[in-house]
């Protein structure tokens, strides 16, 4: 049972964070579009008031009073670890929002809850190396790579309806097998173009937002369609909606924030519906998970070049393991301040994610219990799972 001091701490947290989020878009540039005009707090489905504040410095003082008042809210280790790894975050937000200069080590590490190293890339290329001549594709690389990848390609004109089709299957799955879901809760596919991502999910409007620009493989759609719906952000916020409602969870569960201890639990459950749903088992769905990994971790490289002024070099890293579309869209991605710790937390987030899976044996009663229905950051959760198997 949630008691009163918990409910009001987290409430107070929430008005904290909608109030930064009011003076973080209020700074936006009048003409900014698309990504670069979306505030600190993505999604807010909360009823609490914002806090009215003036500025930066005075949402630290509020920050301040919460961190006094965290030790004596009477929670358990795991929720005391992951309102304590949030006012962290927010912290570290605020004072780069002051000083844009922060090192971006230290970015990724407290705005995120992750390690701010990219992963070593040689061990994802031998791993995507021996996937790709198991199935029959040899010669060099990145030769075999784009070979496979066209012919696993979905033809420009039947994108909407194929994703459409994994959207159908993966629904079904969810239904069945994690916890039926809402009769209307459908989404229709919106295929767009000149956007910096390959598929956005706009959770109220109930559309999936498609870039077709960019060339898909079935793999990739099947990913897309766990990801951004079944079982990943779609049902994550719908399963966090009816948990607060219910009275089963505090009211952080409606706010999606970037750049928190939050994103990249929310990234991991969307990127791991491949392996939830069996769509990594067959010779091209290995082939393409191990593709994406290695794009994946490519990102985080990118990322750090970029954080150091090295634009022209994290521009080549992305064409060489991908096609100038997809490097493009990347790049745009990680010119947006904002994005450019959270790309961090798709590699990382899929990591942890695979991680409590395999603890587990892939028991999708714990998946439900530890990943949907309690809010994590990385620490909690490995706290939350240290404590099960010790249990």
């Amino acid at each position: 049972m949630i008691g009163v001091k918990e409910r009001d701490f987290a409430k107070s947290l929430v008005a904290l964070v909608l109030g930064v989020d009011a003076v973080y878009t209020a700074r936006l540039p009048r003409d900014a579009e698309g990504l670069a005009q979306e505030g600190y707090v993505a999604i807010n489905l909360s009823k609490v008031e914002p806090l009215d504040l003036r500025d930066y410095a005075q949402a630290r003082i509020e920050l301040d009073r919460l961190e006094a008042a965290l030790p004596g809210v009477g929670l358990a280790p795991d929720r005391r670890q992951y309102f304590q790894d949030y006012l962290v975050s927010v912290r570290r937000f605020l004072a780069w929002q002051e000083e844009p200069t922060q090192p971006f080590p230290t970015l990724v590490a407290e705005l995120l809850g992750v390690s701010p190293g990219p992963p070593p890339l040689e061990p994802l290329l031998q791993d995507l190396a021996a996937k790709l001549r198991g199935g029959g594709y040899a010669g060099k690389l990145l030769d075999a790579l784009r070979q496979f990848e066209q012919d696993r390609t979905v033809p420009a004109t039947e994108l909407g309806s194929t994703l459409e089709h994994y959207l159908d299957d993966a629904r079904s799955f969810v239904s069945e097998h994690l916890f039926p879901l809402p009769e209307d809760f459908q989404f229709s596919v919106e295929v767009v173009s000149d956007v910096p991502y390959s598929a956005f999910c706009d959770y109220v409007g109930r559309v999936v937002q498609l870039n077709g620009d960019h060339a898909y493989t079935h793999e990739g759609l099947k990913h897309l369609a766990c990801h951004e719906a079944y079982p990943g952000h779609s049902t994550h916020i719908l399963r966090r909606e009816l948990q607060v409602a219910a009275g089963e969870m505090t009211e952080d569960g409606l706010l999606v924030v970037t750049d928190t201890p939050t994103s990249p639990l929310f990234e991991g459950i969307g990127d791991f519906g491949l392996t939830m749903l069996g769509w990594h088992a067959s010779e091209p769905e290995r082939i393409a998970h191990a593709a994406m990994r290695l794009r994946s971790a490519t990102a985080l490289w990118a990322a750090d070049l970029m954080a150091r002024g090295r634009r022209a070099e994290a521009k080549a890293l992305l064409e060489r393991y991908g096609d100038a579309t997809w490097a493009q869209s990347r790049l745009r991605f990680l010119d947006l301040p904002l994005r450019r710790p959270f790309i961090f937390a798709y590699y990382c987030g899929d990591q942890l994610v695979h991680e409590l899976y395999g603890a587990h044996r892939g028991d999708h009663r714990i998946l439900l219990a530890e990943l949907y229905d309690r809010m994590q950051s990385p620490a909690s959760l490995r706290l939350t799972a240290a404590e099960r198997s010790h249990g």
